[in-house]
């Protein structure tokens, strides 16, 4: 399956977002529905139970469609902002954020990287657009100073680790 928000970040490259996101998703959709059933109802293929860390779901990383394999320039501006569970979920740090964000209307630009595994899946550098994604998020705040993937046996779907400097001299990229 896609995640939403690189579902989201597809249509970042195009004028008409809303006609892109469309077409990632009929793209998910049809891979589907072309593999066979019964591998997807395998035993291996199902849901884990809760690990202790609270996680749920099939171990390793999500693949993706071959098309988004490469380095991709992203840019990245913030149009709207929506609560539908309501505002009671969403803390106040987080409103006023998004709130400013909005009136500022920038434009983030980053780099994002799709390659293969171990397997030949398409899957995403998440140690390379975690830290490209914070960069640009944070501007002259601070800087990436590292930024490393794994996948422990306690995370079966991985861990991000990113490191800060406050300073804004470090590796990363952005803007």
């Amino acid at each position: 399956g896609l995640e939403a928000v690189s579902i989201a970040a597809i249509g970042k490259h195009c004028n008409n977002s809303a006609a892109m996101v469309e077409l990632a998703r009929r793209s998910v959709l049809l891979n589907l529905l072309a593999t066979p059933l019964a591998p997807r109802l395998a035993p291996s293929a199902r849901l884990t139970l809760p690990t202790a860390s609270g996680e749920v779901g099939m171990a390793g990383c999500v693949s993706y469609p071959d098309w988004l394999l490469g380095t991709w320039d992203v840019s990245n501006t913030l149009q709207r902002f929506v609560m539908p569970l309501g505002s009671a979920l969403v803390d106040p740090l987080t409103q006023l954020s998004a709130m400013d964000d909005l009136r500022r209307d920038e434009t983030l630009r980053y780099l994002l990287r799709w390659t293969r595994d171990g397997t030949g899946a398409c899957v995403q550098d998440r140690a390379f657009n975690g830290a490209q994604e914070a960069a640009a998020f944070l501007g002259d705040l601070g800087s990436v100073a590292a930024s490393v993937f794994a996948t422990p046996p306690d995370a079966p779907h991985g861990r991000l680790r990113i490191d800060f400097e406050p300073d804004g001299g470090g590796a990363g990229g952005g803007r």
